[in-house]
């Protein structure tokens, strides 16, 4: 299994929680592909921008194909990590995915239920970050069983 991490980095905060997800999934000797080792589109310069810019956006489109599981930080409303989980749920449909290997795995680092758009695509959602551990440690295991069923909609 390798897992596509589809979080905002662009904060102290942000990276830090990164950061501890690659921590975690090295720790658990978990593959795993980060946008950010790719660069910081903000910390570069305008002609960096333009040089590396696209070559990052097909880098990531490719990994997020690549990768059976998309780990996704709800916490922040990044436009970035909307698209890689939009991308993620197409990419989960029977035509690209006749096997059903590809998984979706969302966690926020507070208790918050899930958008009535999300419940129906995602497989898994910790709603506290210290539950993602136990996901991960499934994952680790080659196996991904826990289910949604106690996923809660925001009202």
């Amino acid at each position: 299994m390798r897992v596509y991490i589809a979080s905002p980095f662009f904060s102290p905060e942000q990276l830090d929680y990164v950061k501890a997800i690659e921590a975690t999934l090295d720790e658990f000797k978990i593959d795993y592909f980060s946008p950010r080792n790719e660069g910081v589109i903000k910390e570069m310069s305008d002609s960096d921008k333009l040089k590396n810019a696209k070559r990052m956006y097909l880098k990531n489109v490719a990994e997020l194909i690549a990768c059976n599981i998309t780990l996704v930080n709800l916490d922040w409303k990044d436009t970035g990590t909307i698209f890689e989980l939009g991308y993620a749920a197409r990419l989960k449909e029977e035509i690209y995915n006749p096997d059903k290997t590809r998984k979706i795995v969302t966690f926020t680092t507070i208790e918050k239920p899930v958008n009535l758009m999300l419940k129906y695509c995602i497989d898994i959602h910790a709603e506290n970050y210290k539950y993602l551990g136990s996901i991960l440690e499934e994952i680790s295991e080659g196996e991904l069983t826990t289910t949604k069923n106690n996923l809660r909609i925001d009202e």
